[in-house]
């Protein structure tokens, strides 16, 4: 059981640094605003869909990994499911 928790740690790893640097691209764009506006979706619609993507994958592969959790959270800033 230990080791199957390893394994998706160690595959979710990967796409959570994917998820971090979105975060830092996306958090440039939107500075000090609280939460997106339509206008920060349309603009960045490409780096959403990419992060909304690894995420996609992130929970196929390893749903109960701590990086996909992390992940997730950083997702919801910008109101990605």
């Amino acid at each position: 059981m230990l080791a199957k928790t390893v394994m998706a740690e160690l595959r979710a790893k990967p796409l959570l640094e994917k998820v971090r640097a979105i975060d830092q691209t996306l958090g440039k764009v939107l500075g000090e605003k609280e939460s997106p506006d339509d206008a920060f979706r349309k603009a960045m619609a490409g780096p959403l869909k990419q992060l909304h993507d690894v995420i996609a994958v992130m929970k196929r592969q390893a749903p109960d990994a701590r990086a996909t959790k992390d992940a997730v959270v950083v997702a919801e800033k910008y109101g990605v499911k």
